[in-house]
């Protein structure tokens, strides 16, 4: 079994000392990985029910410092030498997908690949409208982003033809260091299920028991 810690980018303690300082002591102790969570901004009302609450309330106070998912991972890496690193997870569909690509593989590289993605399709659609992203047909849209930002880290000269994104004519280097960066997927629901077998790489479960 290998086990993992959440690094402190959100909350009361997030800073850059914090994520340093409890990074390095994970990779001392013998943790194999380091996780960040992902939220840009927190509307201060929110309908859209939370999912992982019987009561449907989400848990974060508005106010909560939170840093951004990827960059917090980014300094997790300079802290450290070998441990693994993770998204817990990306919301992929509220993001602009090339520039994603590039900054997922950026942080691969400087990492010398111990960068895996979990990646989820969001729930709540406060957020989404105040990214500017569409909210209908996310599921669809993450899978699609998911294939095209293969293509953009396999392939030379990118070619890429979907329902929602069309790429062409351009390349994107470096490579990630393993070939490719692993992609795991959030998400209980059947639709969710269903995409972890088709294109992912593991499945990533939040707030679940060990049975």
């Amino acid at each position: 079994m290998k086990v993992g810690i959440r690094i402190p980018g959100a909350g009361p303690w997030a800073g850059p000392e914090a994520i340093a300082k409890v990074s390095r002591f994970a990779e001392k102790i013998g943790f194999d990985s380091l996780w960040m969570t992902d939220h840009v901004a927190l509307p201060t009302r929110v309908e859209t029910p939370y999912p992982y609450t019987a009561d449907g309330k989400f848990l974060w106070d508005p106010a909560t410092p939170y840093l951004d998912c990827l960059t917090s991972l980014t300094w997790a890496a300079a802290a450290t030498e070998q441990i693994e690193l993770g998204t817990s997870c990306l919301i992929l569909p509220w993001r602009p997908l090339v520039q994603t690509a590039k900054t997922l593989v950026s942080i691969d590289v400087m990492s010398q690949g111990r960068l895996s993605v979990a990646i989820g399709v969001g729930w709540m659609k406060e957020q989404f409208e105040l990214l500017g992203a569409p909210f209908k047909d996310r599921g669809k849209r993450t899978t699609e982003m998911v294939n095209a930002m293969r293509h953009m880290w396999q392939e030379d000269e990118v070619d890429f033809d979907g329902d929602f994104y069309q790429l062409h004519d351009f390349k994107m280097y470096p490579k990630p260091v393993r070939g490719t960066i692993p992609v795991w997927f959030a998400g209980y629901s059947t639709a969710s299920l269903r995409r972890i077998a088709a294109i992912g790489d593991g499945w990533h479960p939040f707030a679940i028991g060990p049975e």
